[in-house]
């Protein structure tokens, strides 16, 4: 009898821990899908009650049957992208790890699904073929919001779409954008987690008419190359100016300064140099209409 109360003790116990593991999955979709068709999948996180601050995992889909257009991150609980999901490529795999500057964990209404949990971030992707697509979260994990970094537990659950043989979208597609992504402002910090405490820049943002397709950095007076957030800074004295560039996936780009109290000498050493070239500059075109 006394191994029995123990065995349904431990049993509860388990069950119990089930119940509050943090659960991953897409939200499920209202309105129908055809081949052809755009549709958006919200990643969404249930914290079953517990407040969590950092998730990470994988969202997979099937690519012979998806094509993923892009990442909308808007209304998302994630103000840090260790892994920015916008960066990922159509491989099956839209990996993603970032964390929260305040506690999340309350149930939050997602557009018209009727889903009450967190946003995480809203994917894109083109119906390829019809049948029915999975979409699942590998190796989900989540952290409580304690101060301690203490791993919450965690599971995710299958949601499957039916893709329809035809497309069922009746408003038209809206196949042009010219409006660039929202502003936005890079943020330079350094923490002993990351880099082993160097600077770098984090940066993030949204696009309203269709999605943030990738980020690229420009470091001084050199060209702008394509980055992910957070970027670790090629320049560490902080002598370099730097900008932050957010292109669309029509090619609208948003362009942002890095300003920040520990970049002033630096920016104010560049304006000397720009000003004592344009000085330079300017004694050879007097010297040159002198002797003519």
């Amino acid at each position: 009898m006394k191994r029995l109360a123990i065995s349904i003790f431990a049993a509860s116990f388990y069950f119990s821990q089930l119940a509050q593991a943090a659960d991953f999955r897409v939200a499920p979709r209202a309105l129908p899908v055809g081949v052809g068709d755009v549709f958006e999948v919200p990643l969404v996180v249930d914290g079953q009650g517990q407040n969590l601050n950092a998730v990470s995992g994988s969202l997979i889909y099937d690519p012979t049957r998806l094509e993923l257009v892009g990442v909308n991150e808007s209304g998302s609980v994630i103000s840090l992208w260790a892994i920015d999901p916008v960066a990922a490529k159509n491989s099956g795999h839209l990996e993603f790890s970032g964390v929260s500057t305040g506690a999340f964990g309350a149930r939050l209404q997602v557009g018209g699904t009727g889903e009450s949990a967190d946003l995480l971030f809203t994917a894109k992707f083109k119906a390829l073929s019809a049948g029915p697509v999975e979409f699942k979260v590998e190796s989900p994990e989540a952290l409580l919001a304690d101060g301690r970094g203490t791993a919450a537990s965690s599971s995710s659950t299958f949601t499957t779409i039916e893709i329809g043989p035809a497309s069922l979208t009746t408003a038209p597609t809206k196949l042009t954008d010219a409006v660039p992504p929202q502003p936005f402002t890079p943020l330079l910090a350094r923490d002993p987690s990351l880099f082993d405490g160097v600077w770098f820049v984090s940066f993030s943002t949204t696009d309203g008419e269709s999605a943030v397709d990738h980020y690229e950095v420009r470091e001084g007076w050199g060209r702008f190359t394509r980055a992910t957030s957070p970027y670790l800074l090629r320049d560490q004295s902080l002598k370099s100016s730097v900008r932050v560039q957010a292109i669309d996936t029509f090619g609208n780009a948003r362009t942002e300064r890095l300003i920040s109290s520990e970049m002033k000498t630096s920016l104010f050493g560049g304006w000397r140099i720009l000003a004592v070239l344009l000085i330079a500059a300017g004694l050879l075109w007097f010297r040159r209409r002198s002797k003519k």
